[in-house]
């Protein structure tokens, strides 16, 4: 085997032959020999040489320079010019192909060898730096689409991050509320933290982050510089007054969480800030003294409630819970169950009084494709979707004695069937049931039975009206007003000392739900001032005596009651039906039919 393939290209055979010998003497490969220009084109395509030995003057129309040009576009094969013809016109012609040497005839095999060897090594030393250039590439490509992922997920996360350097600039940031980081054209940090996080100190004075009196109770600040000192500071509370993006001064509190970074032989901090105000105020709402799971009051009668609560959370026994409308049963219901070991499974809510009978029973136990008209599917029942965790039936008075007798059966028992199936299922659920009825007077009136109630309360839980307990009124006001300013970030709103005094003597037919009504009626009137007296709805302003609406049952709803609770709540069907006792479609059922059926 010799030393390169060679392809040659002679016109003349005598001349062919006498290097191919020479070639062979000096340990190259030559047998492969063509006469044309076409000829050599063909042969490089069809399988690439080593190298083509060029003569310039051929025949057949294309000579070798011709030929060399086309073989470059085909193949990058070094090409060694072979020719007695030495002229500048020439030479600057085969210049333009780019060869890798001339062999000027006659020649010695020397001169041929060293021609020959060269640029074998040119060749080589190319092809090696091309490899090179193209796998740089490569991995220029990969490091851009990596940077390109890592300045995404940097700018996703969400929860600002910057980057502080030890002069005290954020060197980089994601995107943070209501403003871009900025960069000088050196790529360094031009901003500084309190102008990013929106500190008011900070805003007031531009550029003054870090200078101020203030900045020395600044907890961002001491963290920074524990950081910079060698340690790591891990969700540490901070509170904050920053300016919201709608402009406005609000107090935020904010967990850090810090750790020093080494990069560039500089010192820095990488700083997460996660802003937690909405959950602190969760916390002071659901977890002060008079409190429980959401519920506000202080009152001894709450209280008790709460004892109750506690007391039968992580019991399986059925709660009965009454008390007028508005007090805040469901709220129980959900209290239980949220302080239960039941707490993560399902949480579902059933109101009996929504529904006609037939629909009820198959929200209750579900039923199968075909059972009835308009049954295209099986479905499940609430039951069914409770199983494991914790069933509310809520004004479980309005039950109709037939599904009285499938509930008592499934108090029971804890099995069911579904509707139009003969498969009885079984489940484990916690029965709590409300109601503002006097259960014991429908007894006595036989519309409810004796033995389903004595199911339902094995726990009785009563939740006393809100004029009984007068002096929870400010804390449920304060609450409420808590909770409206956590939906809107804005700050809470304040309530005058005569608005206060107003709230506290009215007698609140509605109970709860109808105070915070009236709250927010009277947070629209104020426009994020202080509420004051004026700003309550109109009776409760005056101090009049509001006129409840009583409950109607089921079917019983009559044009004066709707007309009352509809002018008392504005027009506010929703808001109407709360009122009355009644669900939304039930409400919206007796109006369409009073639109069809006028008097």
């Amino acid at each position: 085997m010799g030393k390169g393939r060679i392809l040659l290209v002679e016109d003349e055979g005598i001349v062919a032959r006498d290097v191919q010998g020479r070639l062979g003497a000096i340990g190259f490969d030559a047998d492969r020999w063509v006469v044309s220009g076409p000829d050599a084109v063909a042969a490089v395509c069809a399988d690439p040489p080593d190298l083509v030995l060029m003569d310039i003057q051929l025949r057949n129309g294309m000579d070798g320079i011709e030929a060399a040009r086309a073989i470059q576009a085909c193949h990058r094969v070094p090409v060694v010019y072979l020719t007695a013809h030495a002229d500048e016109a020439t030479l600057t012609r085969a210049m333009g192909t780019e060869p890798f040497g001339y062999v000027l005839k006659p020649f010695q095999d020397r001169e041929l060898q060293v021609a020959i060897e060269i640029a074998l090594f040119k060749h080589a030393t190319e092809q090696t730096l091309r490899r090179r250039e193209e796998e740089l590439q490569r991995i220029n490509a990969d490091l851009v689409a990596e940077k390109a992922f890592l300045e995404a997920l940097f700018a996703a996360m969400p929860s600002p991050v910057l980057v502080v350097g030890a002069d005290g600039t954020v060197r980089a940031s994601n995107a943070t509320p209501g403003r871009e980081p900025k960069r000088s054209a050196e790529g360094g940090g031009t901003n500084l933290p309190g102008d990013l996080l929106r500190c008011v100190n900070a805003l007031g004075i531009p550029g003054s982050c870090g200078c101020l009196e203030s900045c020395s109770q600044c907890g961002l600040r001491s963290t920074l510089n524990e950081v910079f000192g060698g340690g790591r500071v891990h969700r540490r509370r901070v509170e904050m007054a920053a300016r919201g993006g709608n402009g406005k001064e609000r107090s935020a509190v904010t967990l850090l969480s810090a750790t020093p970074l080494d990069y560039g032989g500089e010192r820095m901090a990488v700083v997460v800030v996660e802003d937690v105000t909405e959950l602190e105020g969760l916390r002071r709402l659901v977890g002060g003294p008079d409190s429980c799971a959401g519920m506000v009051g202080g009152h001894p009668k709450m209280l008790e409630v709460y004892q109750a609560i506690r007391e039968v959370a992580d019991l399986s026994c059925p709660v009965l819970i009454t008390g007028e409308s508005g007090t805040g049963k469901e709220l129980v219901a959900r209290a239980i169950h949220s302080t239960s070991n039941r707490s993560e499974s399902p949480f579902v809510v059933v109101n009996c009084a929504a529904l006609p009978e037939g629909l009820l029973e198959s929200e209750l136990f579900g039923h199968v494709k075909g059972a009835f008209t308009g049954a295209i599917r099986d479905k499940k029942g609430r039951f069914e979707l409770a199983d494991g965790g914790t069933i509310f039936l809520d004004e479980v008075g309005d039950l109709s004695p037939a599904l009285q007798v499938k509930l008592l059966r499934v108090l029971q028992e804890q099995r069911f069937e579904r509707v139009g199936d003969e498969r009885t299922l079984e489940v484990t659920v916690r029965v709590v049931a409300a109601t503002n009825r006097d259960l014991r007077r429908a007894i006595s009136e036989g519309t409810f039975r004796e033995d389903l109630f004595y199911r339902l309360c094995v726990v009785p839980i009563h939740l006393p009206p809100l004029r009984e307990r007068g002096d929870d009124v400010a804390l449920l006001a304060a609450h409420a007003l808590e909770r409206a300013a956590l939906r809107s970030g804005r700050a809470k709103p304040e309530l005058s000392s005569e608005a206060l005094a107003v709230l506290t003597s009215a007698r609140w037919p509605g109970n709860v739900r109808e105070l915070q009504n009236a709250l927010e009626y009277a947070i629209i009137k104020s426009r994020g001032g202080v509420i004051e007296a004026a700003h309550l709805p109109t009776p409760i302003a005056v101090g009049q005596p509001v006129v409840p609406v009583r409950r109607p049952g089921r079917g019983a709803l009559s044009l004066p009651l709707v007309e009352a609770a509809l002018r008392r709540c504005d027009g506010n069907r929703s808001r109407a039906a709360r009122v009355l006792g009644v669900s939304r479609a039930t409400l919206y059922r007796y109006l369409a039919d009073l639109q069809s059926h006028p008097a």
